[in-house]
């Protein structure tokens, strides 16, 4: 749980956490423009800026469960060309964005690490907290991707689900989404949940960087 965290390491995970958030929505707002929906842009949703995109719920999602989520990009699919698969590529954007952030900081952990020969060589100070925001920056991100891939409703991957199925079972799928609550709760009140949803971020964590953090 985030507040259970030490102050130096908050001061140092919540800027990372929000910009982190914020760029997964802005990527659904981008995606949703370039497919010719400007119902985010319009709604000031095709920002960085936080206010725009943090959601007060998910906010204490965050501080309970240690994971929160921020206010949905709107879409009007009325306005895309191709609804089903335009839709699809927008609910990708937002894991694909964190996934891009993860890999270019894994990279940069991976290029820094051997010029202290080891993870254990690293001293104090700036170094020191600049690897541990590099690592936040690639645990986290590489955590929102895994999180929101998942099938379950809202999330992203419920939409990449749904358009991907024939109509009647696709309308099927859809009812699913009055059980996402215990799902949610599931995460919140079992650490072993969290630890089964989260183990591939891990094990691409440990892939990206060569060494076991």
């Amino acid at each position: 749980m985030l507040f259970q965290l030490p102050l130096e390491a908050i001061l140092l995970l919540v800027p990372v956490l929000l910009f982190s958030l914020c760029f997964h929505e802005f990527a659904h707002a981008a995606a949703a423009k370039a497919l010719g929906d400007d119902t985010a842009e319009r709604a000031g949703r095709l920002t960085l800026n936080p206010a725009a995109h943090l959601d007060l719920f998910g906010t204490i999602f965050l501080l309970i469960a240690g994971f929160g989520y921020a206010k949905p990009v709107p879409i009007n699919i009325r306005n895309l060309k191709r609804p089903r698969r335009d839709d699809t590529l927008i609910a990708l954007a937002g894991p694909g964005a964190n996934l891009l952030l993860a890999v270019i900081a894994g990279i940069g952990l991976r290029l820094a690490i051997p010029r202290f020969d080891s993870i254990e060589g690293l001293t104090g100070g700036l170094t020191m907290d600049l690897f541990r925001m590099g690592f936040y920056a690639m645990s986290i991100n590489l955590s929102l991707a895994m999180f929101n891939i998942l099938p379950i409703y809202p999330l992203d991957g419920s939409h990449v689900v749904e358009n991907s199925l024939p109509l009647e079972q696709s309308m099927r799928f859809r009812e699913t989404a009055r059980y996402s609550i215990f799902f949610f709760l599931a995460i919140m009140l079992f650490p072993i949940v969290r630890a089964v949803i989260f183990a591939p971020a891990h094990w691409l964590a440990r892939i990206l960087v060569g060494y076991d953090l």
